[in-house]
């Protein structure tokens, strides 16, 4: 309720450090995602979060520069398909231990975020030596 809360309140909520907070859920993200049009920060490490609150967001954060998902498990291909699709903004997103993130949705990501400028992937096997030579092509890469 509390993160739902900021989210109904907050409209002009620029920064959030949610880190650790593992009751923080897609309900919470996505409210934030709803009524939070100015975010442009947000640290979701270790919180209980999927797809659905990278959709939230993707869809309602397109200020967005910088994400720390670090940890989450739960968040796919598709959830760096929504932020690709709708965070053009994005400068820096930290994905380490977010084993369920493939190739295909580091390529999706990046493909609509062409002024990205860190990824950090350390603590994921199922992005391979194609992608890391992909990103570093375009130097933002980090280990």
């Amino acid at each position: 309720a509390g993160v739902s809360a900021l989210g109904a309140g907050c409209g002009q909520l620029q920064s959030i450090n949610l880190s650790w907070c593992n009751k923080v859920t897609d309900a919470g993200v996505s409210a934030l995602g709803a009524g939070c049009g100015q975010l442009q920060s947000i640290n979701l490490t270790g919180c209980s979060v999927t797809d659905a609150g990278m959709l939230a967001l993707g869809a309602g954060c397109g200020q967005l520069q910088s994400i720390n998902l670090s940890y989450c498990e739960k968040v796919t291909d598709a959830g760096m398909l929504a932020l690709g699709a709708g965070c053009g903004q994005l400068q820096s997103i930290n994905l380490a231990g977010c084993i369920e993130v493939t190739d295909a949705g580091m390529l999706a990501l990046v493909a609509g975020c062409g002024l990205l400028q860190m990824i950090e992937l350390k603590d994921n096997d199922m992005v391979t030596n194609a992608c890391v030579l992909a990103l570093g092509h375009i130097g933002i890469y980090r280990y």
